[in-house]
């Protein structure tokens, strides 16, 4: 699952062998693990699931930075899987 930006403690990767859609991302933190969905009509990411003890707070932050990201993830996400 190769790494496509790193901020801080936070990697945010795609899973080459999770080729379904919606488009989304792994995102690891030190507490736990977050999965991000990149909704491509609406321009706006949600979470599918997350496990481990990632605070509420930190979960904002993480969607946040997916958000400020989110053109070059969704067209790093397509090269590997359209």
């Amino acid at each position: 699952m190769p790494t496509i930006l790193r901020v801080g403690s936070l990697d945010i990767a795609i899973n080459l062998r999770d080729e379904h859609e919606p488009p989304h991302v792994h995102v690891r933190h030190p507490d736990g693990t977050i999965v991000v969905v990149l909704d491509e009509c609406t321009g706006t990411v949600w979470t599918r699931h997350s496990k481990g003890n990632i605070s509420s707070s930190e979960i904002r932050r993480i969607m946040s930075i997916v958000d400020e990201h989110f053109e070059m993830i969704v067209a790093t996400w397509s090269f590997y899987h359209r």
